[in-house]
């Protein structure tokens, strides 16, 4: 049977060039071990052979990066290795859905993984499967709206007039639950829109639709928050339908919005949990390097606690990490914005350009304070110092302050 031998031979080669669903392998610290050609391709912008032994999160920072203007080009990454977690907390397959931006387009992801254990039923990471379910979500969330539509559910119509505030010209009468005004007041007083926008999202908002009228476009979506008169916030997605008149001006404004709290809350949820270190609550590595990549930052400030591994092999990991707690506090009370980097490396950033002398008078004053202050193993003070790297304008500033603390 050469040609059934010849098949078997060739059966992940021929996977990995054929297959049009996603497959992958990672290792239990997300590394992959091997990913297909549909992967590489749709997701991680790479070839086959440059994937072994890096993360989701590498491909996205490396796609951000080609896009500096656009954060929101490529947000897929920090959602695939939450996910990885979970399963490898639960120890069984698990479906997920995930949703970001590719190519800065959003983009909807059927997942399946599971955990993956080697030839000798060691755990070795996990496997999973992909398949792009963009149209059949777009499609779903069409009928979803028409049916809520029809059955007067949490979708909420509105007719704005093209006047200063955007006067609710007409609203349907199930708005209370959004608005949390009844329909008859918000008729007989012909309110301004503007008024239950959330003042911080007011002028974006304002400048997105301004935006789209003078493009024409005849549909768009936004997510912004309202704030009903009991102080209650409330995100909500927007899909709006313009009609313009030939000669370009806006002839009508019409729209549904509906209540998107728990979506926005639980994306929320998922990048604090993916962005924060688990021991001191502090901004993690991975969030200095997404700020770095998509804020402009004049300076970095590296500090590690000095002879950290002894406290380590004297008192044991739990007191060490109980000093971590303890510093990343001290931070906290001098009102510095620390992430946690690593083991006993903490970091901050300057966006304000400030000279070397004045950058080195602070760090000194903190370091003085630094030094009178108190921490404590169990009930017992112990002596702690820490030691600082500064790198100043120019690029890799991460990379720059923790050469000049070493």
């Amino acid at each position: 049977m050469p040609h059934k031998n010849m098949i078997q031979e060739n059966f992940l080669e021929l996977i990995s060039k054929h297959l049009p669903d996603m497959l992958w392998a990672k290792d239990l610290e997300g590394r992959y071990l091997f990913a297909n050609y549909a992967i590489c391709k749709n997701l991680l912008m790479a070839e086959t052979k440059e994937v072994l032994g890096k993360t989701d999160v590498y491909f996205a920072l490396r796609e951000r990066g080609k896009h500096p203007d656009n954060p929101e080009w490529h947000t897929f990454g920090e959602l695939c290795h939450n996910s990885d977690a979970i399963v490898l907390e639960y120890m069984e397959p698990m479906e997920f859905e995930e949703y970001g931006n590719i190519r800065g387009e959003l983009t909807y992801l059927e997942i399946h993984k599971a955990p993956l254990f080697d030839k000798d039923g060691v755990l070795i990471g996990t496997i999973g499967t992909g398949r792009d379910i963009t149209a059949q979500k777009k499609t779903e969330e069409t009928l979803l709206a028409m049916n809520s539509l029809i059955n007067s559910g949490p979708v909420v119509l509105f007719e704005w007039s093209m006047q200063e505030g955007w006067p609710i010209k007409h609203v349907s009468k199930n708005v209370f639950p959004l608005l949390g005004v009844e329909y008859g007041d918000i008729m007989r007083a012909h309110m301004p829109f503007t008024q239950f926008v959330h003042p911080d999202d007011l002028t974006k908002l304002a400048e997105d639709v301004s935006a789209h009228f003078a493009k024409q476009s005849l549909s768009f979506a936004q997510d912004y928050r309202i704030v009903k008169p009991s102080n209650e916030v409330v995100w909500v997605r927007d899909f709006t339908v313009v009609e313009y008149e030939n000669s370009g001006a806006v002839k009508s404004i019409k729209g549904y919005l509906l209540d998107n709290t728990a979506k926005i809350k639980a994306h929320e949820e998922i990048n604090r949990l993916n962005f924060t270190d688990t021991l001191t609550k502090l901004p993690n590595r991975q969030k200095i390097q997404l700020d770095l990549n998509t804020d402009s930052f004049y300076g970095c400030v590296v500090f590690n606690i000095d002879k950290f591994r002894e406290i380590n092999d004297l008192f044991g990991i739990k007191s060490g990490d109980s000093i971590l707690v303890q510093v990343a506090q001290w931070f906290r009370d001098m009102h510095i914005d620390a992430y946690r980097i690593g083991g006993d490396e903490f970091a901050m950033l300057f966006v304000e350009e400030k000279k070397f002398e004045e950058v080195e008078i602070l760090l000194r004053e903190w370091l003085e304070k630094f030094s009178h202050s108190f921490f404590f193993i169990g009930s017992e003070p112990i002596p702690v110092r820490i030691n600082v790297g500064v790198a100043l304008g120019g690029t890799k500033l991460l990379t720059r302050a923790d050469i000049a603390l070493h």
